[in-house]
């Protein structure tokens, strides 16, 4: 039940409308709304207790359904052993290779994943004209130059991720920045400011009041998870739930895939490159995800996308 506080902040009293809120088992949390100063006199501290009251239930109902949801695991044991030998394979190949084979390897990989990731998001360059600009600095002609700045963001993007050794706020926000640079001209590596929707889908982001909480409490559950799940696991988990917050003015589909590739290659496993011909699938298995909690489908199509590019670079051995 929401009851009046009185709170002295820098000598100065001020007036909150406060309610407890249980989290968890035993913990709780006080969710507060300003009022005014201590000097309102009971008629004007009513009005602003009436006005404020819809304000603190709804920041209480964000606050509930607080992202991510606790889920049993869902990787079965044979996905857990394909996932493993995949690992290995991949940790064992790169030990064979000479650097400029190595070299090779890397330009293929991120040719390939450049292509489909921008594709993804309406990007009419072909992985021959990637590669044109990644590894030969060569400019198509008669391409948007959104297009080519987006194919030489994400070079710069994929060095970024590789040379973190953790996820924060900041380190989020940059990768934005890096993959938006010369794209976005508003809030650029900032949390979005507007109400944001996802084009043919019925998932609603947050209020942009909302999304910095809700990307700390994500970033805070990736740190207190990232060694009690399979990391395959909760790569997945974290991309649906990056993407159902949708912290960012645009750009955050290639975010969100470069993060989810982050929490993969700091386990030494290969990248999860979504392919653009399959990406009415992996939207589908996103949205289900996000609007039911169920991470089955999404954990399916991803371990697909992943066997079949390992098969494809003969990580997964015999």
């Amino acid at each position: 039940m929401a009851y009046l506080e009185q709170k002295t902040i820098s000598g100065r009293k001020y007036y909150f409308l406060a309610e407890n809120v249980r989290i968890g088992l035993e913990k709780w949390k006080k969710v507060r709304i300003y009022l005014g100063p201590a000097s309102l006199n009971l008629i004007e501290l009513e009005v602003k207790k009436l006005a404020a009251l819809p304000k603190l239930h709804e920041r209480i109902k964000y606050i509930i359904n607080a992202l991510p949801k606790k889920q049993p695991r869902v990787l079965t044991e044979i996905q857990t052993d394909t996932l493993e030998k995949i690992k290995k394979g991949y940790q064992a190949h790169l030990k064979k290779l000479a650097p400029e084979d190595l070299e090779k390897l890397e330009e293929t990989i991120l040719t390939d994943f450049t292509y489909n990731t921008n594709s993804i998001e309406g990007s009419t360059l072909s992985a021959r004209e990637v590669g044109l600009i990644l590894y030969e600095n060569r400019v198509p002609r008669g391409k948007d130059l959104r297009e080519i700045y987006g194919a030489a963001n994400m070079k710069k993007a994929y060095d970024y991720i590789k040379s973190l050794k953790k996820l924060s706020e900041k380190r989020v926000k940059e990768l934005h920045r890096i993959v938006m640079q010369d794209i976005l001209s508003r809030e650029l590596g900032k949390f979005r400011t507007v109400p944001v929707f996802i084009r043919g889908s019925k998932t609603v982001p947050p209020k942009p009041e909302f999304v910095q909480q809700q990307m700390r409490a994500l970033l805070n559950w990736y740190g207190k998870r990232k060694d009690k799940l399979h990391t395959f696991e909760l790569a997945c988990k974290f991309h649906v739930e990056f993407e159902k917050i949708h912290p960012f003015r645009d750009g955050n589909g290639r975010t969100g895939r470069l993060l989810m590739n982050f929490i993969l290659i700091k386990s030494s496993f290969p990248i999860l490159d979504i392919k653009f011909k399959t990406r009415s699938k992996y939207f589908a298995a996103l949205e289900h995800a996000q609007l039911t909690g169920d991470l089955k489908p999404f954990i399916n199509y991803s371990f697909g996308a992943y066997v079949t590019d390992a098969s494809k670079f003969g990580w997964l051995g015999d």
